[in-house]
């Protein structure tokens, strides 16, 4: 029975997360800690292997990535000489497309609730690509020694590979925002923040079926058929299934 008492301790943990009360917030590293995709929980996977939150991000993101951008002048037509037609039309950056690019942006954005990019630029100050950052590895940055109306903010990405730290002026950052932000108005929430508790209900639910299924819930069936049996055996069967 220690798979029985497995499922208990599981839901013992998301009871206490599901019945959180009286405004208190979710905190991200109980849902991580129950939801991720190592340690003990990998039969959970992580959010995104939830199918309806799957199918809701895949579509977003591909609806956004095959929506064309075109630069207008003031009378709304074409420019076609500009800079920035190579990098939205044609390559954003030395290996993806532009389709490929606001994808990746766009499924940051909804479900890091952030979504960053490096501007790149020549010396003439022209664009000449845009980089995409990991969200979980920018951090924003607020100067509040000014006033509230003069603060500036700047953004510090640490590169996973190299380890180095840098820090980027907001100016040289396209940040897409999750449409609710946090109080600062500046960091977006993410969708898996917002659905904390829709996400765990519906993954709980599906790992303790599977749990019930794993360990015998629907047990294995063997068909037998009368025309088998001998003449006696048929006729058990048939006064057997009088009394049915």
């Amino acid at each position: 029975m220690k798979w029985l008492n497995k499922i208990k301790t599981k839901a013992m943990s998301i009871r206490k997360i599901l019945n959180l009360g009286n405004g208190e917030k979710i905190k991200m590293s109980e849902v991580i800690d129950l939801f991720s995709s190592s340690g003990n929980n990998v039969e959970y996977g992580n959010d995104i292997s939830e199918i309806t939150y799957f199918t809701c991000i895949k579509t977003l993101s591909e609806s956004v990535g095959k929506i064309p951008i075109y630069l207008l002048d003031g009378d709304k037509r074409r420019i076609k000489d500009h800079e920035t037609n190579k990098v939205f039309q044609i390559s954003t950056n030395g290996y993806q497309t532009p389709a490929q690019f606001f994808m990746i942006m766009e499924y940051a954005r909804n479900h890091y609730g952030n979504g960053y990019a490096y501007i790149c630029r020549n010396n003439l100050g022209e664009l000449e690509s845009l980089i995409p950052l990991d969200s979980r590895r920018v951090q924003v940055w607020i100067d509040n020694r000014e006033d509230f109306t003069k603060r500036k903010y700047y953004y510090l990405y640490t590169d996973s590979r190299s380890g180095k730290s840098y820090y980027l002026n907001n100016e040289d950052v396209l940040h897409f925002r999750s449409w609710i932000c946090e109080e600062n108005g500046i960091v977006g929430r993410s969708i898996r923040e917002i659905l904390a508790r829709s996400l765990l209900g519906a993954k709980a639910s599906s790992k303790f079926l599977n749990e019930l299924y794993n360990h015998g819930l629907i047990a294995n069936l063997a068909i037998h058929y009368t025309g088998d049996l001998n003449d006696k055996a048929q006729k058990n069967v048939d006064l057997a299934c009088q009394f049915l």
